[in-house]
Order: structure tokens, then C-alpha cells, then sequence
């Protein structure tokens, strides 16, 4: 703290903010072999050894299951791990200004897919890195911008003791009268949920066409934007969604005998009512949530792994990020409801194998683009 301290009081006197050059960029990505210089083939023996000879390795995460990760790298490869458990955007302070003040300090970050960390990786100040021998077993749509490592769905799920089938297949059934009070959701003006009601926006055609799909008529628009997103979530807010800002306690009333409504929630929170897991007859789940709701069945959201383009150890760096995307660097990951990004490992218990063409992945940048937006529509009608 007395680091960045020291660098805001220089900008104070100084009257201005160092800024980050394209060109200071390039020299990092080049020194670093990384992005447009990462080589079209890895010798890993050279990497590991001169990762040895870099000793340490800085971990940013905003994640309490990084530290027993690292004792099994440290015992592994001999490299000290130095963790920080940081939130997304005290880790990009911390990383603008040691690149402002060309004083590197962190090596990989574990981070949010937020708005600033995609204008950095736009920029090169980040990197999306991917060992090469890993880009034939990570799907396109799970790296690109950077890796997508703890992954769930945003979705609805119900108890199925209540529903022997779905009670919905279709987004805009949540929005007929007799949904009205049966919704419960966290706080919808918090970022996943705009992202989420973001991703019907931008899919708007999508919904379009599953409206009259569902209701058998061109849709009628009853606020001011002729855009299929706005409208589905003025109905849900019409629909009086009920507010709990503890998944514990949303999963909880899901998991409650005779529970009649479904809960808007990611799928990592399935694992908090084992006694709707289930394996049938047939070894078909039976899992409280629907992979056949229309037009897509839920909007993809997770934390990323990214190299900053100024790592100090950038061996290190490859080093961890690889380990991280190996079984045991991602086994405390690996639990009912999160969705590995290797096509390689079978999902986890009681989770269904993931079809990137039957969801939406979330859009931060467009999120960004219509946030003010947005936030203004949701007071308008909540």
C-alpha cells in the first residue's frame, strides 16, 4: 500500500499520470514471449528451468482456493508462490500503476471477466495466454479473449421434486401471470444479473423470434425500446421477482419440500442441495435445471486467468498458468455445476456436458457499453 501510495503522491506533484506506451507494450510482450511473440512451438524443459532460475512466481486472486494449489506447485517445481487475495478491481489498480510507474510486481491474475480487464487485454497490457499444446483441448469460445476457468451458467433452477419435468422451456414463460411472486433472484441491479438481462439485449433477434414462437404473434412492445431484451425484462420486473442476496438461502427455499418457483442463480450453487443429485435408472441427472429452455438455455459467466504483458517472471508465469490448467492445479474447481474448459475431462458429477451453441457467453464489454443504460431502465420499472 505504501508502494502505491508513494506513486499517487508522484502524480499529485508531478500534475500527471505516466501513461503506458503501444511501444513500452510491445518491449514487455517481446522480453516476455508473449501474444504476437509467443513462439508457434514451446520447449516446456526450458521454460520449467528458467522459471527455477526466476524463484518466484506473484499470484493476484480473487479466489481462497489458490493457496493449497500453490503448496502442491511449490513442492513441485521448487518456485516460491507469492498469493494475494484481491478483488477484480484492486487487482487492476494495483497492476496500472506498477505499469505506469514501470515497477512490475505481479506475475498471473485471477480475475473477474469485468470491463477493465478487457480493455486491457485489448490493449496488450494483458495477455490471454494459452500453451500451445493446450490450444487443440480448450474450445475457442473458452479462451478467447483469455481462458475461461471457473465457469457456470447463470439459469433457472427449480426443485424437481415439486416439478417431475421442467416447469419452464422457454425464457418468456417467466413472464406469464402465474410466475408473478414465484421468481427469486440476488440483487438484479448487481453486475452478473445486468450482464445477464445485458445478454438478451444484445440477443434481441433470438428473443424476438422465440416470442412469437411461444405466444404465436409478433411481440408488442410496452416500454420505450423496440428491443425483445428490454421488453423480457420489463415483464420479469412486472412479475415482482423476489430479492435474497444469499445463494445459501435462495438454494435453500429451492431445496424446501413443495417449493412452486424457480430460483435465477449460477449453477456452481446446485452443490448446496444434494438431496435433489441425482442419478436415474436409465443414468440419466436429475438435476434441478432444464438444459431445453429457448432460445438458449443460460448465459456462460467466469473468472479468467491473464498474464500482465509486464510479469517480472514470465517463465514462472507460463509455468503456474499451466499448472492451473492441469488436474491438479483445477481440482477445487472441479464441482457439481462449474464447467471445465478442457474438452478432455468429463464434467463434473452432476453437471451436463456443456454445448457452447445451446447458451450465451456473457459480454462484458457490451454490459459496459449500455450499463448507465441499463441501471436507468431497472429503477425505472423495478
Amino acid at each position: 500500500m505504501a508502494f502505491l501510495a508513494a506513486i499517487l503522491a508522484l502524480a499529485l506533484v508531478s500534475g500527471a499520470v505516466a501513461q503506458v506506451t503501444p511501444d513500452e507494450i510491445d518491449a514487455a510482450l517481446q522480453r516476455a514471449e508473449l501474444g504476437p511473440y509467443q513462439p508457434a512451438e514451446e520447449d516446456w524443459d526450458a521454460i520449467e528451468a528458467a522459471a527455477r532460475e526466476e524463484g518466484e512466481v506473484v499470484l493476484y486472486s480473487l479466489s481462497s482456493r489458490h493457496p493449497p494449489v500453490l503448496e502442491i506447485f511449490e513442492q513441485r517445481y521448487g518456485i516460491t508462490p507469492v498469493y494475494a487475495g484481491l478483488v477484480t478491481e484492486d487487482q487492476m489498480q494495483r497492476l496500472d500503476a506498477q505499469q505506469r510507474a514501470n515497477r512490475p510486481e505481479v506475475d498471473v491474475m485471477f480475475a473477474s471477466e469485468a470491463p477493465q480487464v478487457w480493455d486491457f487485454l485489448e490493449q496488450g497490457r494483458l495477455v490471454g495466454y494459452m500453451p500451445r499444446y493446450l490450444e487443440a483441448l480448450i474450445p475457442e469460445g473458452m479462451r478467447t479473449p483469455s481462458i475461461k476457468h471457473g465457469t457456470e451458467a447463470l439459469t433457472a433452477l427449480y426443485n424437481q421434486d415439486t416439478f417431475p419435468e421442467p416447469p419452464i422451456t422457454s425464457w418468456w414463460d417467466l413472464t406469464r401471470p402465474e410466475w408473478r411472486g414465484r421468481i427469486q433472484s440476488g440483487d438484479l441491479s448487481g453486475s452478473i444479473y445486468q450482464m445477464f438481462f445485458a445478454t438478451f439485449i444484445k440477443y434481441a433477434d433470438e428473443m424476438e423470434a422465440e416470442y412469437e414462437r411461444v405466444f404465436g404473434e409478433p411481440i408488442q412492445y410496452t416500454q420505450p425500446y423496440e428491443n425483445a431484451g428490454y421488453e423480457f425484462m420489463k415483464r420479469i420486473l412486472d412479475n415482482r421477482p423476489r430479492r435474497v442476496q444469499s445463494p445459501a438461502e435462495m438454494m435453500d427455499t429451492l431445496g424446501t419440500p413443495g417449493y412452486d418457483g424457480v430460483t435465477l442463480l449460477g449453477t456452481a450453487q446446485i452443490r448446496r442441495v444434494e438431496h435433489l443429485l441425482r442419478v436415474d435408472d436409465d443414468g440419466n441427472l436429475d438435476i434441478p435445471l432444464s438444459t431445453e429452455i429457448g432460445p438458449r438455455w443460460a448465459m456462460l459467466f467466469s473468472h479468467t486467468l491473464v498474464i500482465p504483458a509486464s510479469t517480472p517472471n514470465p517463465n514462472a508465469a507460463k509455468l503456474l498458468y499451466r499448472f492451473l490448467l492441469e488436474e491438479d492445479g483445477y481440482a477445487p474447481w472441479s464441482s457439481p455445476g462449474t464447467f471445465p474448459p478442457r474438452i478432455d475431462w468429463d464434467p463434473p458429477a452432476f453437471t451436463p456436458a456443456l454445448d457452447l451453441d445451446t447458451v450465451w457467453v456473457g459480454d462484458p464489454s457490451f454490459h459496459d457499453e449500455i450499463a448507465g443504460e441499463l441501471l436507468d431502465f431497472f429503477r425505472m420499472y423495478e
